[in-house]
C-alpha cells in the first residue's frame, strides 16, 4: 500500500516512514487474516449458502472485472497489449470480504446464509485472478505503445 506513493515524495524522512508502514502492513495483515478466519464458523455453511455465493460471483465478478478494464481503457490506454491480466490482478478483496462480512453478522445480524455465501464470494474471487493469470500465457511489454492508442 505505501509503495504506491512513493514516487511523490523524496525526502529521507519519508523513505522512512514509507518504510514503517509497508513493515507495519506486512507484519499486522497475517494476524487479521488468521482472526478473521477463525470467526468463520464453517457449521453454518450450507446449501444455500452456495447459491448466494454463486450469485455474488456471478453478479459481480463481472462488474468489477468490467470497472476494472474500462478505467484500464480510457486512462491508461496503450500501455499493455492486453488489459485482462491487469483486470483479473485488482480484483481480489480477501479484507474487504471478510470486514463486511463480520460487520454483517456482528452489527446487522444478518442471516448466516448470507454472510457465508458473502465468505464465499470472497475468498473464489480472490483466488480466480492467481488460476486465470497462470493459465494466461505471458506477454511481451513494448515500451513504445505507451500512451498511444491501438
Amino acid at each position: 500500500m505505501a509503495a504506491q506513493f512513493r514516487h511523490f515524495i523524496k525526502t529521507e524522512n519519508s523513505e522512512k516512514m514509507l518504510y514503517s508502514i509497508s513493515f507495519f502492513a506486512t507484519l499486522l495483515i497475517p494476524f487479521y487474516f488468521f482472526k478473521a478466519g477463525l470467526n468463520i464458523d464453517v457449521s453454518l455453511l450450507s446449501l444455500n449458502s452456495l447459491w448466494y455465493g454463486l450469485a455474488f460471483l456471478v453478479i459481480f465478478v463481472p462488474i468489477r472485472y468490467a470497472n476494472v478494464f474500462m478505467s484500464l481503457h480510457f486512462f491508461l490506454p496503450g500501455c499493455w497489449k492486453s488489459r485482462y491480466q491487469i483486470s483479473l490482478s485488482l480484483m481480489p478483496t480477501l479484507i474487504f470480504g471478510l470486514v463486511i462480512a463480520s460487520i454483517l453478522r456482528d452489527k446487522y445480524e444478518v442471516s448466516p446464509d448470507v454472510v457465508n455465501g458473502l465468505i464465499i464470494y470472497t475468498l473464489v474471487s480472490s483466488i480466480i485472478p492467481s488460476v486465470l493469470l497462470k493459465a494466461a500465457p505471458p506477454e511481451e511489454y513494448d515500451p513504445r505503445l505507451v500512451g498511444s492508442r491501438k
